[in-house]
């Protein structure tokens, strides 16, 4: 990356991080896949004065699904899975509106279900948490509208343990991360203690502008949705690892980055899992999570072949924060340079 490029997103990071006092942050660049830029800063434990390092591991929250997204992709490449078949072809005992829900609408979230998160509290075990909704009516007909929830992928998760008669937490190990070279990833909540791993703050709900200490549940059955802790440089490595075929073929990712469709023909913004957003001449992609990390992957109309990844990584802060459009900007500075 060239000086003047790199000083550029230097600026721009500085100060949207002095603005909203995050207190410890980790920001990488990929240019068609080669880690090109990365930097980090501030505190993974502010109490402590624990600097960040290369080797800070941060709870990624939703952007845990980029890891299940692939591993779903797989089963579509073996033949086991069908994203056009309904949820009823591979589990039993749903109520007959939710058996009639496709593996697609599942995916990407237009399925009507009630969310099982609720004021970032769940059910401790996975049959309970499905009990306390699955005899709510859905909120509209599969497939017309497109809602986030953690309902789904809950779902999906119970297809993939069926099918491939694994836990996704091994799964995950032996398939998504060994390959690559990623070892001993804490997979757990903000509750968990490990090496490396950062704390998390946010708000004090009761001090405007002070700091609080992040809490959040994350019981196992939901580790498809969140849940991974990982460093700048472990995710950069594996989402080469995803870039370069690794795990699936590069035209099954792109297949999976096509729009998925709702009933009227609008493209839903979250498509086989991913987030997608196609503005200005530039496809984004990817995931972002706990309302403040993500892993953006950026192509612009005028050359499919050129690509920019944005990983920003951050630990919070007394305010949250747009930061895709953080991500957004740093691509920018990145694709206007060439």
């Amino acid at each position: 990356m060239p000086a003047a490029t790199a000083d550029s997103v230097r600026s721009l990071l500085e100060e949207t991080v002095a603005e909203h006092s995050v207190v410890g942050y980790s920001l990488g660049i990929l240019e068609d896949g080669e880690l090109t830029f990365q930097t980090w800063g501030g505190f993974a434990n502010i109490e402590h004065q624990v600097p960040i390092s290369e080797d800070s591991r941060y709870q990624i929250y939703s952007a845990s699904k980029l890891f299940f997204n692939v591993a779903l992709m797989q089963l579509v490449e073996r033949g086991e899975l069908d994203p056009e078949a309904i949820l009823g072809t591979y589990l039993d005992d749903l109520p007959d509106s939710w058996a009639a829900i496709t593996v697609r609408q599942a995916w990407s979230h237009m399925t009507g279900t009630t969310d099982i998160l609720v004021l970032n509290a769940m059910e401790p075990k996975a049959e309970k948490a499905l009990r306390s909704v699955i005899d709510i009516p859905l909120k509209f007909s599969p497939g017309t509208q497109t809602e986030y929830n953690q309902t789904n992928f809950l779902l999906l998760k119970m297809i993939f343990e069926s099918i491939t008669e694994t836990d996704y937490r091994t799964y995950l190990e032996d398939k998504l991360l060994n390959p690559v070279g990623i070892a001993d990833l804490p997979l757990g909540d903000l509750s968990m203690v490990a090496p490396n791993l950062t704390t998390n703050y946010e708000g004090h709900p009761h001090e405007v502008g002070k700091l609080g200490r992040r809490t959040v549940n994350f019981p196992p059955y939901v580790y498809t949705s969140a849940g991974v802790n990982i460093s700048l440089g472990e995710f950069a490595t594996w989402w080469q690892g995803v870039l370069e075929g690794q795990f699936v073929e590069t035209d099954t990712l792109r297949t999976f980055w096509e729009p998925v469709l709702r009933a009227d023909g609008s493209e839903s913004h979250r498509s086989n899992g991913w987030e997608r957003q196609h503005k200005d001449g530039i496809l984004r992609i990817g995931h972002g999570g706990g309302a403040r990390i993500h892993l953006f992957h950026y192509i612009p109309d005028a050359d499919p072949e050129r690509s920019v990844t944005v990983i920003f990584l951050n630990n919070g802060g007394p305010t949250y924060f747009n930061h895709r459009g953080l991500g957004d900007a740093v691509a920018n500075i990145v694709l206007g340079a060439e």
